[in-house]
């Protein structure tokens, strides 16, 4: 491993390599963060949070970070929490607020591409607001070329000029090795190396006295380990293999790390995109379970009512059917696995789809049939269930046991995004499975493609009744 005989060209493209290689590693690991749940505030707090006045006991907010993204937009909100000592404590909490972003409140004009920076930037214009700083170098952009720039200037420019002082040091520290002439006397030891491979005694008489014809008939040494002929009395030391430097193992330690930076995050990245991909596949067969059932029973999808657990005849439950119950013959036991999400980030494996029931329950009804859904292709049968209150606590603030009747229908819904109370089940958004039997990640709800109303494109909040 010669590192020495690299040109500047050479290290150049390394340092460009590892920038980004680098970054690339950095932004896998920014984008397993999850996305709402636990920590999270609601687009209605993080609004009435801006211009509120604490009392002296209360939390105060002093600053605000905004941490700008693709789909989402991460607010970081920054307050100072007083204690009973005297002192006082930082705390954070988060707001993911989407992109576009429109206010609740009403107070800004919403544009297309209106982000959250711009609703702050016109609610200071209103009133005075906490100080507010935009997190711009983790942006991928930003990562990527400050990364690479990095890596051009320190392995492109300043590691060959390190690699050059030390090889000047090396050059000084290696002794000068002397050549032997041959008008002069050789060394004792060098007779008995010479004297040891001749097929014939030594001579008595000294080597200057010898003859041509003798000297010619004086075999050529055996050069000792160490070193070689050239010609026939020309020692050289021999250019003998030796380890790896301290500058070159810093150079392989420094790769490993680099690239085991590299690999941990996308590691990490694979397997949750393959969760995804696993958690839509149940979603396809629960999607089937419901078809199948409507098809032995005149057409009818499994009814939903309260909160029931399982086994029946718990602490929470309530009276009333409950369709993954009806569903056992068709998908299993309640507890089947294949109700749980693998990306679930709970402690502990809970049921994460729910059933639609929205249309159904304000029109008064407790199932529906597969008639009445005309927009089979948009309407929400299933998907991923994100909100808080339909799960158990430490992660959900809802009743102590898991529901076995997870519906929409109520006044908090079940699909719920990360600024209205809700989370991202997977990387970029949640899991939907729509009446047709596909399943699509949705990192948001999209008026143009998307319906809780079986026959009218309406969200979840604004379904009419029949």
């Amino acid at each position: 491993m010669n590192l020495r005989g690299l040109k500047r060209r050479h290290w150049i493209l390394i340092g460009l390599i590892a920038g980004l290689v680098v970054a690339l590693g950095r932004w896998m690991a920014q984008s397993d963060q999850i996305m709402g749940g636990p920590g999270f505030i609601d687009q209605r707090t993080f609004e009435s949070e801006l211009h509120r006045r604490p009392a002296a006991d209360e939390p105060k907010l002093i600053g605000l970070a905004i941490r700008p993204g693709r789909d989402v937009d991460l607010v970081e909100l920054t307050y100072r929490v007083p204690a009973t000592d005297g002192l006082s404590v930082d705390r954070i909490v988060k707001f993911a607020a989407p992109n576009p972003y429109v206010p609740l409140d009403g107070s800004a004009t919403y544009t297309q591409h209106q982000r959250i920076s711009d609703f702050i930037r016109h609610a200071a214009s209103i009133a005075p607001i906490p100080p507010v700083r935009t997190v711009w170098w983790t942006t991928p952009a930003a990562l990527f070329g400050l990364c690479t720039l990095a890596g051009l200037v320190i392995v492109g420019g300043l590691w060959p000029i390190v690699m050059k002082l030390l090889s000047r040091k090396a050059s000084r520290a290696i002794p000068q090795v002397h050549e032997l002439r041959l008008n002069e006397t050789p060394a004792a030891t060098e007779f008995q190396d010479v004297s040891a491979n001749l097929s014939q005694p030594a001579p008595a008489a000294p080597i200057a006295a010898l003859s041509q014809a003798e000297l010619d008939e004086i075999p050529p040494p055996s050069a000792p380990p160490d070193k070689h002929y050239a010609g026939e009395f020309y020692p050289v030391e021999k250019q003998v293999p030796h380890g790896f430097s301290l500058v070159e193992l810093l150079v392989v330690l420094g790769v490993i790390v680099v690239l085991i930076s590299f690999l941990l995050p996308a590691a990490r990245m694979a397997r949750a995109q393959a969760q995804t991909s696993r958690c839509a596949a149940q979603l396809r067969q629960l999607g089937s379970a419901l078809h199948a059932y409507a098809s032995a029973n005149g057409g009818t999808l499994p009814a939903w009512s309260g909160w029931h657990t399982w086994p029946r005849g718990q602490s929470d439950d309530e009276p009333g059917p409950a369709w993954t119950i009806e569903l056992i013959p068709y998908i299993g036991s309640p507890d089947s696995p294949i109700y749980n999400c693998p990306s679930w980030p709970g402690p502990v494996p809970c049921r994460n789809y729910f059933l639609a029931a929205q249309w159904a329950g304000r029109s008064g009804r407790h199932t529906m049939k597969l008639s009445d859904v005309t927009l089979s292709s948009r309407f929400v049968l299933s998907g991923d269930k994100t909100n808080l209150l339909l799960y158990p606590p430490p992660w959900g603030s809802g009743s102590s046991q898991d529901d076995a009747d997870p519906d929409d229908f109520g006044s908090y819904g079940a699909l719920l995004w990360p600024w209205n109370g809700g989370f991202y089940m997977h990387h970029g958004g949640n899991n939907v499975l729509f009446d047709d039997g596909h399943v699509e990640l949705r990192a948001r709800f999209d008026p143009l493609s998307m319906t809780f109303n079986p026959h009218l494109m309406q969200d979840w909040a604004s379904v009419t009744p029949n």
